[in-house]
């Protein structure tokens, strides 16, 4: 019997191993203004939906002292390992190279779960690591904000977000949002 139980470990081990991080993707076109109304195009403070250079689709916020928020939810998989840190990722871009807007974006995250107040978390978001700010135009980043484990919902929840560029890091250049996604620990094979 020792040797079917190595063999099945072993299969579990695989199996696990195969299944690599789970992966959560929240597309441009599921962001909102604060109000929950859809996103149109940029202007002023606020983010919009623009086409970067005709070739992609992103959220855009211009350059503005104290840019507006947009709102985003992840809908959680049961598989989530509520044993280790997510991690929301965020591949972005800027118009221009200024030295000074050094960009990070700053993220709100309050859960939802069944059977508590929706209104009943506080806030776990915080800022991401910084863009190199004289990094030339249009070139892609990936920036990062870790959801510490004992943050993250057990059962059916989902979390809503918000996000904008931090305060006073957006002075001359725009800022594209090409991607985000949220990257977790699935739970091991039982």
């Amino acid at each position: 019997m020792a040797a079917v139980d190595r063999v099945v470990a072993e299969l579990k081990s695989i199996v696990d191993a195969m299944r690599g991080p789970g992966r959560i993707w929240v597309p441009p076109s599921d962001f909102a203004k604060a109000d929950g109304t859809p996103l149109g195009a940029p202007s002023g403070a606020d983010p919009g939906l623009a086409i970067a250079d005709s070739e992609s689709q992103v959220v855009r916020w211009l350059a503005h002292a104290t840019p507006a928020v947009a709102v985003f939810k992840v809908f959680w998989s049961e598989d989530l390992d509520t044993n280790y840190d997510a991690t929301v990722k965020m591949l972005v871009s800027k118009s221009g190279a200024t030295l000074a807007d050094a960009t990070t974006m700053t993220l709100t995250a309050f859960n939802q779960v069944s059977a508590a107040l929706h209104d009943a978390d506080t806030n776990f978001g915080g800022v991401s690591n910084a863009l190199t700010g004289n990094l030339a135009a249009k070139t892609l980043s990936i920036l990062s904000r870790t959801l510490a484990k004992g943050d993250l919902p057990t059962g059916p929840a989902c979390t809503h977000f918000t996000i904008k560029p931090t305060d006073g890091l957006l002075g001359t250049d725009n800022l594209n949002l090409h991607m985000l996604w949220v990257e977790y620990t699935k739970k091991k094979f039982a």
